[in-house]
C-alpha cells in the first residue's frame, strides 16, 4: 500500500492537467473521474459522470492517473 502523502501528491498533479483517475477504494471499489484541486487537507474531490465526490484520503488504497496518447 502507497503512503497517504504520494496519493494526494498524485491526486495534485493530476487535478493540475486536468487528468482522469482511476480511484481504488480500499473497500475494493472503483472510482473514475476527473481529479479536482481541493482545499480540504482530509479529503480528495473527483468530478464523475454522476457529480462530484468527497474521498477521505484513509480511505484510498491506489491512485492511477489515466494519461491520453495521442
Amino acid at each position: 500500500m502507497r503512503e497517504i502523502p504520494s496519493l494526494v501528491e498524485e491526486l495534485r498533479i493530476a487535478a493540475a492537467y486536468a487528468q482522469k483517475v482511476r480511484i481504488k477504494l480500499k473497500t475494493g471499489e472503483i472510482i473514475e473521474g476527473t481529479a479536482q484541486l481541493s482545499g480540504d487537507r482530509n479529503r480528495a474531490k473527483v468530478r464523475t459522470e454522476d457529480g462530484s465526490l468527497w474521498i477521505p484520503y484513509e480511505e484510498i488504497e491506489l491512485v492511477e492517473r489515466l494519461i491520453k496518447l495521442n
